[in-house]
């Protein structure tokens, strides 16, 4: 396991653990979570069903959410050979019967029976992090923070971060 400070996401975490003790704070600054065996476990049972996934596509210049409408068949939990935090590769990816591969450092939340929110019945994988970072926080867009985010891109772009 490596600290989730090498995480790419974990310096931006808006649920840092200032208030915990150091023993708390330890087991959370583990990557992967403690919980992912279990849901890789989940994954590994459900191969064969049909599920939905919410996706991270990322560009150069862009972070996007892909919603899957349309249930795929999982075929396969597999290892990834090189996990790497830093570029949110997990050590491992999951195998659809439409031919792609998707390594979980992608992914925000697999579940079984609805594309949407389904609060009745537990994910087979979730992200909490990516879901709590990305998708559930409350966005705020003013000419402000255009200009900061616009700023930010040309720099990366021109590589002048």
């Amino acid at each position: 396991m490596l600290k989730k400070a090498e995480h790419r996401d974990s310096a931006k975490s808006p649920d840092s653990p200032l208030h915990k003790s150091s023993e708390e704070s330890a087991q959370d600054d583990l990557w992967p979570s403690k919980d992912y065996a279990r849901q890789i476990n989940k994954l590994k049972k459900s191969v064969g069903k049909k599920c939905y996934v919410i996706e991270l596509r990322s560009t150069e210049t862009k972070l996007s959410i892909h919603y899957e409408t349309r249930a795929r068949e999982l075929l396969a939990v597999v290892d990834f050979p090189k996990p790497d935090p830093g570029k949110g590769l997990y050590p491992h990816n999951i195998m659809f019967n439409d031919g792609s591969c998707i390594n979980l450092g992608r992914i925000a939340r697999v579940s079984a029976n609805s594309a949407f929110s389904d609060e009745t019945m537990e994910p087979l994988y979730e992200d909490k992090p990516i879901l709590k970072t990305w998708i559930f926080r409350k966005r705020q867009l003013s000419k402000a923070s255009i200009a900061s985010h616009s700023r930010e891109l040309l720099g990366q772009m021109l590589d002048k971060s």
